[in-house]
């Protein structure tokens, strides 16, 4: 699995405690009682929205408190020093890795091998060196990269496509509304087993410690002030400067009483406060940078309205814990072409507003007829608690049907 950057802290800390990806950590805190289980983390540092604080020049090891596995780090492009060309380093990084993930196959004989598709490539070459091991391929969805991947001819992406089309035991993908089955229906052998898992959630409750990010006069819903809510990456792939533009749209119309909190940070986050400054609405939105997940739902609560702008899917953790707490939605609609939301629509039906997913003033326009209509507020988020019933879960629920498909197969069931 890739050394996701929510699991660096505990690592630096000694103490298991997660954030992040709740996908990732939430298995592995069930895999760590239930197996006898080795936690290999790839540095894979490369892309250009590549953020970890991961700089180790050497592979360590770690145990930490409060989980029962070890995990064993591997170190990126910095083990070779900076003399070498980055791609000549990154593609010397994933040799050196797969050498370290294979001895440990050949020496522990393992009896399942699960794989991330950041490590698509070891996945393949582990099924064909160790054939009586299961291997299972885990998506947590499905990027730009490769949905663009069938149809690529470039060097990298046939080597791509030929590790797809390993012989796993399983391929496991998160439902996130990225087009997982058209993606698994194309890339994937045919012979190979797949399902496709909607994420879990907790019970939304209110989470009143929310006074070091916000101001006093923020800290609760008004009739006088309706309150619009981001929360994500400040990344272009997040749609954040659709929401801006949508939301500064707004109040260029004359509406009164409306503001915007942001909760998040990323690349964009500086270039997006320079453009609310200039348009002289600096007042009627709140940044609050990064904050501990928990806190979320307590934003969730203070607002009216929760806008989704992803452009790549919008069943995400971050929307699935809005319609845990009610939220009334805007979503973007379904990209039929791309095989993108296809899925969202169906779980969310009539019970959100949809706008053109590229189109901010299509966003604006739901926006005011909301505010507009208030009521139309209301109705929205009575409808959505009411129909969630049929698809949402808990975290263990969700976690313990994967389990049981990891112990099919180790039962040899699949």
């Amino acid at each position: 699995m890739r050394l996701y950057t929510g699991l660096e802290t505990s690592l630096e800390t000694g103490i298991w405690q997660p954030e992040g990806i709740p996908t990732v950590y939430n298995f592995i805190d069930r895999a760590a009682t239930s197996y006898d289980l080795t936690i290999f983390l790839t540095c894979k540092d490369s892309g250009k929205t590549y953020m970890s604080g991961w700089k180790e020049k050497k592979d360590q090891n770690f145990y930490l408190t409060g989980l029962p596995a070890p995990f064993v780090v591997l170190a990126g492009t910095s083990f070779f020093g900076k003399h070498l060309p980055r791609k000549l380093a990154m593609i010397l990084r994933d040799l050196r890795h797969f050498y370290k993930v294979f001895h440990f196959v050949r020496s522990e004989k393992p009896d399942l091998i699960y794989c991330d598709g950041a490590n698509i490539t070891f996945a393949y070459c582990l099924s064909k060196t160790f054939p009586k091991t299961p291997v299972v391929l885990r998506l947590l969805g499905i990027c730009s990269f490769l949905r663009g991947l069938p149809d690529a001819t470039r060097l990298v992406h046939r080597i791509y496509k030929l590790a797809f089309r390993g012989r796993f035991s399983m391929a496991i993908g998160t439902q996130d509304g990225t087009g997982t089955e058209y993606f698994f229906d194309r890339a994937l052998n045919k012979s190979v087993p797949r399902c496709v898992l909607l994420n879990g959630t907790d019970e939304a409750k209110p989470f009143p410690e929310l006074e070091n990010n916000l101001p006093s006069e923020w800290l609760a819903k008004s009739q006088k002030n309706k309150t619009v809510l981001f929360v994500g990456r400040i990344e272009a792939d997040k749609g954040i400067r659709i929401f801006i533009d949508a939301v500064l749209g707004v109040l260029s119309s004359g509406v009164v009483g409306v503001r915007a909190i942001v909760v998040g940070s990323g690349s964009l986050l500086d270039e997006i406060k320079q453009q609310v400054v200039q348009s002289g609405y600096e007042d009627k939105f709140i940044f609050t940078g990064s904050v501990p997940h928990a806190h979320i739902l307590g934003f969730h609560f203070l607002s009216d309205i929760y806008v989704s702008t992803n452009l790549d899917g919008n069943l995400t953790n971050a929307n699935l814990e809005a319609i845990a707490a009610n939220a009334c939605m805007i979503v973007p609609a379904p990209q039929h072409e791309k095989h993108i939301d296809v899925k969202t629509t169906e779980y969310l039906a009539d019970a959100v507003s949809y706008f053109r997913h590229d189109d901010p003033n299509d966003l604006k326009e739901k926006i005011l007829h909301l505010l507009n209509n208030p009521y139309e507020i209301e109705k929205l988020s009575r409808k959505l608690a009411k129909t969630k019933k049929s698809y949402m879960r808990s975290w263990d629920e969700r976690v313990q049907e994967e389990m049981q498909i990891l112990d099919a197969i180790l039962s040899q069931e699949v």
